[in-house]
């Protein structure tokens, strides 16, 4: 201990010893635990039959043989015959599909041989349970059991695993585990994956505020001079084989002796940016892991809804390259997929950063930003020639939201942009919450 004036200063031995006799008690509390787990098991309490058998034998009688022996013969057979059963056992999952939504039944089918002329009895599939989002894995779980698997042939297992939640099916390996006859140990041979399924956000329908878009709620900024069916007219022509009647010009008609129809603009899709703005540390995804999940939710429900009315909607994960489309099917599963995955992405630092790297191009009608909580350093001002800006703030459920007891909105209209801020609370009730502010904006209410 070295002393400098009346400041005494440990050194790091010292330092060591300390902590390490504060931990004492939590550390031999979790000892003690652990000994006693063991004890309990049916192996311990064997192991403590055969000890205290041999101990009766050698000291008060030799009748305690006996029990002794069978102590023996059960820690044998029960040891062995397990690890015997699953040797010759290989087994390979496949699911039905590749893509699974999340809430649905992961089905799939399970193909076990057994190579060897011993049938294998009460054999369970389990796996690791599902890692939890703060990084905590659950116990194991037995996700089916097969009474028999009969020898030197194949047998087929059907399997409904429930997708609690996105990501990647089956989190972990499984494996084919087998205790009979006693349960004193327990064999395990790992299952061979062909291919993982994939369990998207779960999504919802939504009546899109067509009126958030440039151009207001009459669309007509979504039409070109182009041959078309809708908007007004740029021209007539010579009647042909499928007009319609009501196209038909009559006063042209009349004039030149010959029936002639109206050319009409040509509609196009509007072009949407949705960006979702979350953090993938396992702190803030500990913290907010109910905000975080259905911020998912809602990005992947505003994405396909624009999607199905035929918009030209591309999602933005937080960088300028990570950029996904709806332009063909093949893309929408990409985005999805990616949305899936998401928590594999690197995490973002610094919000303002990634907030100056998104900025949509002119050429998008509307940004949709989807985020956990308010961001500092960003004004909420649309970038580029990008008039109107959705900003869907999803809180957690120990929030104080402003206005009712379910969101809050507000809408600041200026000179040259528009911007929505909705925020809402992260329960069962937001898909009824956020319909019900969609409707609102498709029949013109501010």
């Amino acid at each position: 201990m070295q002393v400098v004036g009346e400041v005494s200063q440990a050194s790091p031995q010292d330092r060591w010893r300390a902590a390490g006799m504060r931990n004492w008690p939590r550390r031999g509390g979790v000892l003690a635990r652990r000994w006693e787990a063991r004890l309990l098991s049916p192996l311990g309490a064997t192991l403590f039959v055969a000890s205290a058998s041999a101990l009766c034998a050698a000291v008060v009688t030799e009748r305690a043989w006996l029990p002794l022996y069978g102590s023996i013969a059960l820690l044998v057979v029960g040891v062995v015959w397990p690890f015997v059963a699953v040797w010759g056992l290989r087994a390979e999952l496949k699911f039905a599909r590749s893509r699974f939504r999340e809430g649905e039944s992961i089905e799939g089918v399970l193909r076990i041989r057994n190579r060897m002329p011993w049938g294998a009895v009460q054999t369970g599939v389990q796996q690791v349970g599902e890692e939890s989002l703060a990084g905590a894995p659950s116990v194991r779980a037995d996700m089916a059991v097969i009474e028999f698997v009969p020898p030197l042939r194949p047998v087929e297992h059907k399997l409904r695993l429930p997708a609690a939640a996105r990501g990647f099916y089956p989190r972990h390996v499984p494996q084919l585990a087998n205790g009979f006859p006693f349960g004193l140990v327990t064999a395990r041979r790992g299952i061979h994956v062909a291919e993982r399924a994939i369990v998207w956000p779960r999504s919802f329908s939504l009546d899109l505020p067509i009126r958030l878009l440039r151009g207001g709620a009459d669309g007509h900024d979504c039409l070109v001079d182009r041959s078309g069916s809708q908007g007004e007219t740029i021209g007539v022509r010579q009647f042909r084989q499928g007009d319609l009647p009501k196209r038909i010009h009559w006063p042209q008609t009349a004039r030149q002796g010959r029936t002639v129809v109206r050319e009409q603009q040509c509609p196009i899709a509007p072009r949407v940016l949705v960006s979702l703005d979350i953090e993938t540390s396992k702190r803030v995804v500990a913290e907010h892991r109910d905000a975080r999940e259905w911020a998912i939710r809602v990005a992947s429900s505003v994405f396909e809804s624009w999607s199905a009315v035929g918009a030209d909607v591309e999602l933005c994960l937080g960088q300028e390259s990570a950029r996904y489309s709806s332009k063909t099917e093949q893309n929408r599963i990409q985005t999805l997929d990616a949305l899936a995955a998401i928590d594999q992405r690197p995490p973002i630092a610094n919000h303002a950063q990634w907030a100056s790297r998104q900025a949509p191009p002119a050429q998008f009608d509307l940004h949709v930003v989807i985020r956990t909580s308010t961001a500092p350093g960003d004004s909420g001002v649309p970038r580029g020639d990008c008039q109107s800006r959705w900003s869907i703030v999803v809180a957690g459920p120990e929030s104080n939201v402003p206005g009712d007891s379910r969101r809050g909105s507000s809408l600041q209209e200026h000179a040259n942009h528009r911007v929505r801020t909705d925020v809402l609370v992260a329960d069962d009730s937001l898909p009824l919450v956020l319909a019900g502010i969609c409707r609102e904006q498709a029949d013109g209410k501010p």
